[in-house]
């Protein structure tokens, strides 16, 4: 299934003059050639960037990882009730003599399925009229079953419905917000907690961000295991099993929102919103910002710490999230001169891993 990496409504901010729902697309590599002209609201369209904006099965829930399977027991539980199928697995967590025979276990509900989903391959399964069934067929069965239960629930409701739709008016929002203020100004953003909610989904799903953010809270649970006596091969059998993987967290946080239980996304944004003032940057007349596959910038770093972040609003106005130096540091309102802005794109085009977004043909101009 194709979606949206980035919103589709968060492009509309570089719609090109003269058409409804375009914009121009340029190779990282080659910013100096002629755009192309694409459709944001269609993306599937487009031919060799589509992958840049879209990708196959972006929603796909591998609950086949147990550290995802952990988060999904009610959904799996209700499948085996259903009694569509009789599994059978040899036991290999029983105590037996070496030598002899492992028995038989059935698998029945949710808790025998994280047992033994390790040796799945190896299970013999039967459907209600006594009929051999594939393995693999019976993953894609349950694969459906879960995507029906759980994905789409993250790709429609919580996504397309909450995420998209709110975003153009929070968009204006914000511009409103600075409408008529000067440079220096301080900047009250009115729709904040929806602002930071469509940036911390942005900034958790990109591999640089998990690996940077993630990463680090899944090592901190290794150590503890560690601590706690966890061998090398107990380390190794849990992250095969997913319990120590960064997309297990991830899925998990986006389950959760979808499911509306935020306390994970809150806590991503009540610690963007404790550290960071937001600033917004205004384009001169004549000059705008791009953007990226990869909206959410890294422009100032401290070892390891991000003293800046960048998020391009539309063409004309652009967030910096800005390192709090004390209480009293506040958001401003700045109308940038032409020379900041294009080190801004440099920026832009830098950070992507592939297509710059922008509203003009060429950019040459504003780079």
């Amino acid at each position: 299934m194709r979606a949206h990496k980035v919103p589709a409504t968060y492009f509309s901010g570089w719609k090109a003059a003269g058409y409804n729902a375009s914009f121009y697309v340029f190779y990282k590599n080659n910013p100096n050639d002629k755009g192309i002209l694409k459709s944001f609201g269609a993306v599937k369209n487009i031919t060799a960037e589509h992958s840049c904006f879209m990708e196959e099965d972006f929603y796909y829930v591998d609950f086949h990882i147990k550290g995802i399977a952990f988060k999904l027991e009610k959904e799996i539980g209700e499948f085996f009730d259903q009694g569509l199928y009789k599994i059978e697995c040899a036991d290999d967590l029983a105590d037996v003599p070496e030598g002899d025979p492992l028995p038989v276990v059935i698998i029945d509900d949710y808790q025998k399925y994280i047992s033994y989903m390790t040796n799945i391959d190896s299970w013999v399964i039967k459907d209600s009229q006594s009929n051999l069934v594939a393995v693999e067929d019976f993953k894609n069965i349950l694969d459906n079953y879960i995507f029906d239960k759980v994905g789409t629930i993250i790709e429609e409701d919580y996504f397309a419905n909450h995420l998209e739709s709110m975003w153009g008016d929070v968009r204006t929002s914000i511009i409103n917000d600075v409408s008529g203020l000067n440079t220096g100004d301080k900047v009250v953003i009115t729709r904040k907690s929806e602002l930071l909610e469509f940036f911390v989904v942005q900034y958790l799903r990109l591999d640089k961000r998990i690996k940077t953010d993630i990463e680090p809270v899944v090592k901190m649970f290794e150590k503890i295991f560690v601590d706690m006596g966890a061998d090398e091969e107990t380390l190794s059998d849990m992250k095969d099993d997913g319990l120590l993987a960064t997309d297990a967290y991830f899925f998990g946080v986006l389950l959760d929102a979808a499911r509306g239980d935020k306390k994970r996304i809150n806590h991503h944004i009540s610690e963007i919103d404790a550290n960071y003032v937001i600033d917004v940057l205004q384009a001169p007349i004549g000059c705008s910002y791009l953007s990226s596959t990869s909206p959410c910038i890294f422009s100032k770093m401290a070892g390891t710490s991000k003293e800046e972040m960048l998020f391009p609003l539309n063409s004309q106005y652009c967030l910096r999230f800005r390192k709090k130096k004390d209480a009293s540091t506040y958001g401003q309102y700045i109308l940038q001169s032409g020379d900041a802005v294009k080190n801004i794109n440099n920026m832009i085009i830098s950070a992507t891993e592939d297509i710059v977004v922008s509203e003009n043909e060429y950019i040459t101009n504003i780079i």
